[in-house]
């Protein structure tokens, strides 16, 4: 335990810095066109193209991403995805520029702040340090070096994972825990709604640990109305739920 104290904000940093050296020395990698293969690189050219759709209008449903038809240059719902991270992109295109590096960059940071604070949440509830070791290992791997900066909503997916794992493990020692936990419970399915089964998960943890049967009952219901949420939202194209219900089921 003490150990532990002693190490708890220097290996951390220590780590955190190793992680900036690394994205330096390998930038051409971590920061490369989206020309690497057509797996990787399709999806960052669609996620970049349903930014910049944003530009042109948010309507009929703002929470829905755009697509834009490259040979027509029009502009379809596209229900499959929910527009955070596009929201989020665009904005970062508004302030520095229409480049593929807002892509990778938005999804380098997403990565590293929900792994961070993912590792916070095991190493401090396990007093276990050496666990921030793993953060730049993740970095030096090859399926890390693929992964990390791949362009779409995962980039959400990997940040909310860390976040929400952390208020589950913690969201006790707060006067105002659970309203935090509840709140984002709503606010992540629309950067990526495969969030909901991990929150799930989260539930049980944080039950795991707490032992408050009515604390995980709640969980449930805001879970599970946020579940209906999402769907209805994604589903919304402007004149009704029907035609919009019927392509979430093909995909589901």
């Amino acid at each position: 335990m003490p150990n532990f104290y002693t190490k708890k904000k220097v290996v951390p940093m220590l780590c955190l810095a190793a992680v900036v050296i690394i994205l330096i020395l390998d930038y051409s990698h971590y920061f490369k066109p989206y020309n690497l293969s057509p797996q990787e690189s399709l999806p960052g050219y669609q996620a970049h193209g349903i930014s910049m759709a944003n530009f042109v209008t948010l309507w009929p449903n703002p929470f829905i991403a755009k697509n834009i038809e490259v040979g027509s240059g029009s502009i379809s719902l596209y229900h499959h995805w929910p527009n955070g991270v596009f929201l989020l992109s665009s904005l970062f295109i508004k302030i520095f520029g229409n480049s593929y590096l807002v892509g990778r960059s938005i999804s380098i940071a997403l990565f590293i702040l929900g792994t961070f604070i993912l590792i916070s949440a095991l190493a401090r509830k396990n007093q276990i340090s050496s666990l921030y070791l793993v953060f730049p290992l993740i970095f030096l791997s090859a399926i890390g070096k693929d992964s990390i900066p791949f362009f779409f909503a995962d980039a959400a997916l990997n940040f909310f994972i860390g976040l929400m794992l952390y208020l589950a493990m913690r969201r006790h020692d707060y006067p105002s825990g659970n309203k935090v936990f509840w709140a984002l419970i709503f606010v992540a399915p629309f950067f990526n709604q495969l969030i909901i089964p991990f929150v799930f998960g989260y539930a049980a943890v944080s039950f795991l640990y707490h032992k408050k049967w009515r604390v995980f009952f709640a969980d449930a219901a805001v879970i599970l109305l946020s579940s209906v949420i999402i769907i209805f939202a994604l589903a919304w194209d402007g004149h009704g739920f029907v035609s919009g219900l019927k392509d979430l089921s093909r995909i589901l």
